[in-house]
């Protein structure tokens, strides 16, 4: 689940990104328009200078998006290995306690036997030359 999450944020900050993208075109978009209606060339000069700040701007926030997601999906991906390590040290932990179990059952087996054998009667036969 949790490298889903971490995929899921990598699309998220895509849009995300291709969303501030939008806003920068709009935003130039309309300063152009702005520009022009008031019979100033958009090519050059200031009008041509507050767009590539505009650009400038919209550039640095969308790498800040791409870090932040970067960073949502680290932790993501951190978390997925911390699980994966936990989950290998249960496993660890049950192949254990499951050697122990057949090894203390086998001692119950042989201790058991051992009083049997303490506990039976001891039994005579008859050979031809005496008791054994």
């Amino acid at each position: 689940m949790e490298r889903e999450a971490a995929q899921q944020a990598q699309l998220n900050t895509r849009e995300a990104a291709l969303e501030q993208y939008r806003k920068m075109g709009a935003i130039q978009g309309a300063q152009r328009a702005r520009a022009a209606a008031n019979g100033v060339s958009v090519d050059w000069g200031t009008a041509a200078a507050v767009q590539a700040d505009t650009q400038l701007l919209g550039r640095e926030d969308v790498r800040r998006i791409y870090d932040q997601g970067a960073q949502q999906v680290r932790g993501f991906e951190i978390q997925a290995s911390n699980f994966l390590g936990e989950a290998s040290a249960r496993r660890q932990e049950g192949t254990a306690a499951l050697v122990k179990g057949v090894f203390d059952a086998g001692s119950s087996i042989l201790g058991g036997a051992q009083q049997y054998k303490n506990l039976k009667p001891q039994t005579y036969s008859r050979g031809y030359d005496g008791i054994y």
